[in-house]
């Protein structure tokens, strides 16, 4: 493609988005956000779900359809996987022949197929492993000339490890190893993520493209500046440190209560936690041990976010591992000051090796509690911040995805 060319001049694209659903994680926002992009930039662009919440419609814009694909019996897709690829019986054993709960996305493989000879879309875009083998998949097996754009959103190794316990992802790596190189493009969403994912797979062929996610900073300027009633952010003389993300054992929130209960000895602080998650009871028990239960608020999700944030005086990420983790992004949009561990993968990107942030090791609660500290006595250059954060803009996202895999 001419980059000189208008927009009007470039050639419309029929793109495609696969996965499980929008919900209220990473991925199905990152995609929608993109997907959005490639809208405004006039190609055809639909979501292909396996299901849709009426709650999730109001987040997609008329212009973008919708397909729900349909899912057909655990034991006949197994069948199919098989007879598609028995070659590779060895390495479809575990993660796609004999779970008693496959991937979700398992039982969509044929729908899939059938959907790209159908619609036959110029690019398709999945992410997260099973989702991405599915993917792969069904292009194989469609007579469409579709490109099959698989993603990775976070730090595979450490990912795959820590639900090494699941029967669907032991042996997951031989599966990857066979299927990712037959994709027509792989992208991770940092360089970290890049380097993680070569090493786990262990596959000379592949070749990730590293590319940022896309990060709607004018929406959330828009949404940060909407009221908020909250009893700790609308008082000036209490310091607010703030969290959002799943209450799960990745997000490492005890990490963080036991920094706070050290950084609460330096002052009056309080702590909210954003997001729900099955950590729910172990967190509130940690909490009430620590005597923590007057100076700690869990309110599971809220509409807005952005709001917290904006008002916060802090925004700490305590996360194990990640990909590329937006809510570090959103708050520095927020205009907060922000400390985060140093984790693979990501914050280190994200923060220019601590330029727009503090980075601690992870699972250190005594230097996550001194970075807090240090990051409350510093004065926060926002247009700065703001300025750097303009690579993680959608057009700009978007021109770098139509630049790598646009033909």
């Amino acid at each position: 493609m001419n980059p000189t060319k208008s927009k009007r001049q470039q050639p419309v694209k029929k793109i495609s988005f696969f996965f499980p659903s929008i919900g209220r994680g990473g991925i199905g926002q990152v995609f929608l956000a993109l997907a959005r992009e490639f809208c405004l930039q006039g190609h055809q662009v639909e979501l292909v779900v396996q299901r849709l919440e009426d709650s999730h419609r109001s987040q997609i814009p008329d212009a973008i359809s919708v397909h729900v694909l349909k899912a057909e019996s655990t034991l006949l897709s197994r069948l199919r996987i098989w007879c598609w690829f028995p070659r590779y019986t060895k390495a479809l054993l575990f993660p796609f022949l004999i779970p008693f709960r496959p991937s979700s996305s398992q039982p969509v493989a044929n729908d899939l197929r059938r959907y790209l000879d159908e619609y036959a879309p110029d690019l398709l875009y999945s992410a997260k492993p099973h989702t991405n083998v599915i993917a792969v998949m069904a292009g194989l097996k469609s007579i469409a000339n579709t490109k099959i754009i698989i993603t990775e959103h976070t730090a595979l190794s450490i990912d795959l490890h820590s639900r090494r316990k699941k029967l669907r992802f032991k042996n997951i790596s031989q599966s990857l190893a066979v299927f990712y190189p037959m994709a027509d493009e792989l992208v991770t969403v940092s360089h970290c993520a890049a380097k993680d994912l070569v090493t786990t797979i262990k596959s000379s062929q592949l070749q990730p493209t590293p590319i940022y996610n896309p990060i709607p900073i004018d929406t959330i300027h828009e949404k940060m500046s909407e009221s908020l009633e909250h009893r700790w952010l609308t008082d000036p003389d209490i310091k607010v440190i703030l969290a959002v993300g799943r209450l799960e054992n990745q997000k490492d929130f005890p990490n963080l209560l036991y920094a706070f209960s050290k950084v609460r000895k330096q002052g009056d602080f309080k702590l909210i936690i954003l997001g729900e998650g099955k950590r729910r009871k172990q967190l509130e028990t940690l909490i009430s041990q620590l005597d923590l239960s007057e100076h700690v608020e869990m309110p599971g999700h809220v509409k807005n976010p952005y709001a917290h944030m904006y008002h916060s005086d802090l925004f700490v990420l305590s996360s194990l591992w990640e990909g590329l983790p937006t809510v570090l992004i959103e708050a520095l949009a927020c205009e907060c000051k922000v400390v985060s561990t140093d984790c693979p993968c990501g914050p280190m990107e994200i923060l220019e090796g601590g330029s727009y942030g503090n980075l601690v090791p992870i699972a250190d609660s005594s230097a996550l509690a001194e970075a807090i500290i240090a990051a409350d006595k510093t004065t926060l250059d926002c247009q700065r911040q703001l300025e750097y954060l303009d690579q993680f803009r959608p057009h700009v996202i978007a021109k770098q995805h139509q630049q790598s895999f646009f033909d």
